[in-house]
């Protein structure tokens, strides 16, 4: 019962978030019916625990035909400075209590601030409730308020989110700021200061009181703004007196208005705002630099437990300090992060961090190892930290038994993109030194494979990993030429230096034995070729994870190959092709063109069979998978893969997935269940379909069943890399020249806005995965 009602408060709450978003407050979707239909549950059965959860103040209802029904936590959330009834009636609407008719149109009223700690549970909530009310009523006279704090505990920031408050809902003029004065100068000089506000351009006048000066000045200066704009046929001003502190007598203030606020010191804020303050001033940096920022933990909780004297302003100095020297030691590229690791802090930080406290059981144990602000992308910061493992859970199937050390399953789950392997070491390395003994060898077929065991090697001799962690599933005899390589490597290892342990001796035998043996086992090599950066290689990846072998490569058309003529790009794949050839011809499967074009270029300059066949789906690919397991010759493979292409042309080109009842029972979509097991399948291609519709939608382009499929498999894949490594996962950014730079802006738009995706904590290579997958049809 506890998993239904769960199910449903996520779902209603992600519908009402959803519409929040979208601007139309059209709650339509949130009854009894379409839950049922999501969820799979009877209708009779919904609507009892509806009416349950409603009664226990979860839900708000809205009686109509049908009865709606949405959160209460979401709405409190984004409209936190509103009072919500629990029942709404069919003669009232949710407008009537968050909007306001005004000149310029209805405004909303109670809408959260862009603060850290303005939220309903935040500590700068009541505060900011009791001030905010000023900006609605109607009143012609001059208007006091007072914010009370420590220096640098956000009273500035407050009055630039209340002006752009007050120019939102009309309240201020577009082009009026913000005047900073002091209590001081005004005592000494008032004319001065009023001569300054000659042209009433200001909505608001901050002045700061650092100590207990004489209330009279500060009496006096108010009266004569008072009759300066009602002369100059002006608006009254807002008059905020910033309070530090230090004074005293900060209560003859309190008697001039009743519109008091205190703003406590970062010490006595939870660490959850502190946490949020961090990656807040980070977000803001990234968003002015326009470059990716990555954050380790440690850097997280060093600045969150740091006791800070200045507050804020003192965080904020620190987090520029860190940034200015990642950025100082930065390539100056335009795709590469910011890394912000615990060497970046200041010599102040660095020396304290033997004496912070354990962080075992706080917020700071639950963060990832690594988070990733990407420009422009608007999320609920607070919502990563605290969610984050909440939302693996709902995406990632428990793993009950870890195959992750199985040395077999690690050979056969190496990259695929030929492009970044060479047989090229350092002379006088190890590796380099052991590398004739495989020379030569069918090992030599695989690149990838080829550097992973010298590696292997390379780390087993000098004790860098501890073999005792991984294991073989099964004994291999190994081939007579695998033998051979293995007692070679054992008499170098002997003469140079003194031999290895018998443990590490079988254990590098296996090693040996395995990655020979998945060589063998592949008689006619599968390449993939994409225009995508990283499409090409998900593809390879995931079909050699559930075959358990290494059949499928992958080479990326990059953009800076398809500004030469493809006679430059046959030349380079020749070479790969010759490498994995094993003697019985190559295939290829390709996207679309030039590269659908290459076979008999291929064969003059290679002399060796090619077969290319298209498109680069997961539909054909997974056909080709199933052919290449019947051990036939490439000839008769032509023939069969091209009836299956056939089949496949009109399924691709229909646009049948856009119906939930079909994609639900599409065995192209059930396949996923296979290439992913420990996603949720049936979830996640949902809601990576809500995504790609929002997307399309924004474009103007109805997505075919070719996109649909094959956007749902890269998101999966880009879901299982980034939840799974909980942070840790960072491939090199793509390059990716004369991008559509708004078509990346409205996938990051759309993914902020999906409550089960803007926690995952995307890079940028991963918006670059869903953009080329998107490209690439618009291209087709």
């Amino acid at each position: 019962m506890s998993n239904r009602r769960d199910s449903i408060i996520k779902l209603i709450e992600n519908y009402t978030q959803q519409q929040i978003l979208n601007g139309s407050l059209d709650f339509g979707d949130c009854n009894a019916h379409n839950i049922s239909v999501d969820l799979k549950i009877d209708r009779t059965n919904i609507s009892r625990l509806l009416n349950q959860l409603h009664k226990e103040g979860k839900f708000i209802k809205i009686n109509g035909r049908p009865t709606l029904y949405i959160s209460m936590k979401v709405m409190a959330n984004n409209f936190p400075y509103v009072s919500l009834p629990n029942i709404i009636n069919k003669d009232d609407e949710i407008n009537n209590y968050i909007h306001q008719a005004s000149a310029a149109g209805p405004v909303v009223i109670g809408a959260k601030l862009d603060m850290v700690g303005s939220d309903i549970n935040g500590s700068l909530y009541e505060s900011i409730l009791r001030i905010l009310p000023i900006l609605y009523y109607p009143y012609e006279e001059v208007k006091i308020i007072t914010l009370r704090g420590e220096k640098g505990t956000g009273k500035k920031h407050f009055l630039s989110q209340f002006l752009k408050r007050g120019q939102e809902i009309g309240k201020f003029n577009r082009k009026q700021g913000i005047f900073y004065t002091d209590l001081d100068i005004i005592a000494v000089a008032p004319v001065f200061e009023l001569k300054k506000l000659e042209n009433s351009s200001y909505a608001i006048i901050a002045v700061a009181i650092n100590n207990d000066t004489q209330i009279n000045s500060m009496l006096s200066f108010i009266n004569q703004i008072s009759y300066y704009y009602r002369n100059s046929n002006t608006a009254q001003p807002v008059i905020a007196l910033m309070i530090d502190s230090k004074v005293k007598e900060y209560l003859q203030y309190y008697d001039l208005t009743p519109y008091n606020s205190y703003f406590p010191p970062l010490s006595k804020r939870p660490l959850g705002e502190t946490v949020e303050l961090i990656l807040s001033i980070i977000q803001n940096e990234a968003d002015r630099l326009s470059q990716e920022v990555q954050i380790s933990k440690d850097f997280i909780v060093a600045l969150a437990l740091e006791n800070y004297t200045s507050n804020i302003f003192q965080l904020r100095n620190e987090i520029i300090y860190a940034l200015s020297h990642s950025r100082f030691n930065y390539s100056g590229k335009t795709n590469t992060p910011l890394v912000l690791e615990l060497h970046c802090l200041s010599d102040g930080i660095l020396q304290k961090q033997n004496n912070k406290a354990d962080i075992k059981d706080s917020l700071l144990a639950e963060l990832p190892e690594r988070i990733v602000l990407v420009p422009g992308l608007t999320v609920d910061l607070t919502k990563i930290i605290r969610e984050n493992n909440v939302s693996r859970a709902k995406l990632i199937k428990d793993k009950r038994e870890s195959k992750i050390n199985m040395m077999e399953m690690l050979m056969t789950n190496l990259p695929t993109d030929l492009h970044n392997y060479s047989f090229s070491f350092h002379d006088l390395s190890f590796k380099y030194s052991i590398s004739s003994i495989f020379e030569g060898t069918v090992l030599g077929k695989d690149p990838v494979l080829f550097e992973y065991v010298l590696s292997v090697v390379d780390q087993v001799v000098f004790k860098q990993i501890d073999i005792n962690n991984y294991y073989f599933s099964k004994t291999s005899k190994g081939s007579k030429p695998a033998q051979s390589v293995y007692r070679k490597l054992m008499r170098f290892l002997d003469m140079n230096i003194g031999g290895i342990e018998n443990e590490k001796k079988n254990f590098l035998k296996q090693v040996i034995f395995s990655a020979f043996d998945l060589v063998n086992q592949v008689q006619i090599p599968v390449i993939i070729i994409t225009h995508g950066s990283e499409l090409a290689d998900n593809f390879a990846l995931s079909f050699n994870k559930i075959q358990g072998r290494r059949v499928f490569y992958s080479l990326n058309y990059s953009i800076e190959q398809q500004k030469n003529e493809i006679d430059y790009f046959v030349k380079r794949i020749s070479k790969y092709i010759s490498t994995v050839s094993r003697g019985q011809g190559v295939l290829l499967v390709v996207d679309h063109d030039p590269l659908n074009k290459l076979d008999s270029k291929l064969f003059l300059k290679t002399r060796i069979l090619t077969f290319s066949t298209y498109p680069a789906s997961i539909v054909h690919i997974n056909s080709v998978f199933e052919l290449m397991n019947s051990g036939m010759s490439i000839v008769s493979f032509s023939a069969a893969i091209i009836r299956k292409k056939n089949n496949h042309k009109d399924y691709l080109a229909d646009f049948t997935l856009n119906d939930k009842i079909v994609r639900n029972n599409d065995s192209n979509l059930k396949l996923m269940t296979e290439l992913f097991p420990n996603m949720d399948i049936p979830r996640t291609n949902e809601i990576l379909y809500r995504l790609l519709r929002q997307i399309c939608d924004k474009i103007s382009l109805r997505p075919n069943n070719q996109l649909i499929v094959d956007f749902l498999f890269h998101g999966n894949c880009v879901l299982e890399r980034a939840l799974q490594s909980d942070g840790k996962y960072f491939k090199q950014v793509s390059s990716m020249e004369d991008p559509d730079n708004e078509l990346i802006e409205i996938i990051k738009e759309k993914i902020s806005q999906s409550t089960e995706l803007n926690t995952v904590g995307f890079s940028l290579n991963d918006y670059v995965i869903f953009y080329d997958c998107i490209h690439s049809a618009l291209d087709i």
